[in-house]
């Protein structure tokens, strides 16, 4: 189990160090007619502990209005026509998706096969909580179980959903 954690961690960081998830968050904040500021990076394993990977600001060109969110990235190597929520964690408790200790503003998707790119709010998976919870959940092999839900769903169940977003 310590070897698929630091696997997963390893598999993450390379995927920082590409800056894939940036070229993501770029296309997805033009996406909605907005202008990227800046990308800033967790200074503490804390806010990874509470769902943020990073922060970013972005700028309404019309209005002037600046805004900064945290986000956390999900990476995936294949793009399916869905999206996962992680459920139930590894540990038994609640997954990142209904965790009601993550903070994080957004959720970033990101499908580096065919660099597309989707973004959920924390606050509509929070409302569609009853929806997702009475999906059926999937198993994974380090025994975490998720949703999925086609992008017809997510567009459906949150009104905030981006995606998806070649970059």
């Amino acid at each position: 189990m310590r070897k698929d954690i630091a696997n997963k961690m390893k598999y993450e960081q390379a995927r920082y160090d590409s800056g894939i998830h940036c070229s993501a968050l770029k296309a997805i904040i033009e996406n909605m007619g907005y202008d990227l500021l800046g990308y800033f990076p967790r200074l503490t394993d804390r806010a990874d502990y509470a769902g943020v990977d990073g922060y970013f600001s972005f700028i309404n060109p019309k209005t002037h209005k600046a805004t900064t969110l945290s986000v956390d990235f999900k990476f995936r190597n294949k793009d399916y026509g869905d999206v996962l929520y992680n459920w139930v964690h590894r540990n038994g408790g609640p997954g990142w998706a209904c965790n009601p200790k993550k903070i994080n503003d957004v959720v970033v998707n990101v499908v580096e096969g065919s660099r597309i790119a989707h973004m959920t709010t924390r606050k509509d998976m929070v409302s569609a909580f009853d929806y997702m919870n009475s999906k059926p959940l999937v198993p994974t092999p380090d025994g975490q179980k998720n949703v999925i839900m086609k992008i017809s769903e997510c567009k459906k169940h949150f009104p905030n959903f981006i995606g998806p977003v070649k970059f």
